[in-house]
């Protein structure tokens, strides 16, 4: 079960860094941020387990900060930021079996959901 206030205390925490923070991973075929976090899984037997824990670690701290999802809920995990200097939402869709991206204006979002969620936070 989830309410309001998980979104609220979510983009209050990642409003700051969804404004400047892009996501800084090769991509060379551009795919989206959540393709691209899934991949990086793939990359890991090629490290010994030290390596491995490194690995896993600095890749979690990379993408904690574009994740979104409501716990206790059959919802994706999206994955909001800026990619190549444009906002991005992206998630794996389960039923279709195709990751999904699309682009919007990161700085009208942070302005209107701020905006809505003012609301919220003064009741």
């Amino acid at each position: 079960m989830w309410d309001i206030i998980e979104i609220v205390e979510w983009f209050d925490e990642a409003r700051d860094l969804l404004a400047v923070k892009n996501i800084d991973v090769l991509n060379d075929e551009n795919k989206s941020i959540a393709e691209l976090r899934d991949l990086g899984y793939e990359r890991s037997f090629l490290f010994n387990e030290d390596e491995q824990f490194r690995y896993y670690n600095e890749f979690e701290e990379c993408f904690s900060s574009f994740k979104f999802h409501l716990r206790g809920t059959p919802t994706p995990i999206y994955y909001i930021g800026l990619y190549n200097g444009k906002g991005e939402i992206s998630y794996y869709s389960r039923e279709e079996e195709v990751y999904k991206r699309y682009w919007f204006n990161m700085q009208e979002f942070l302005n209107n959901t701020n905006k809505i969620l003012m609301d919220v936070r003064q009741t």
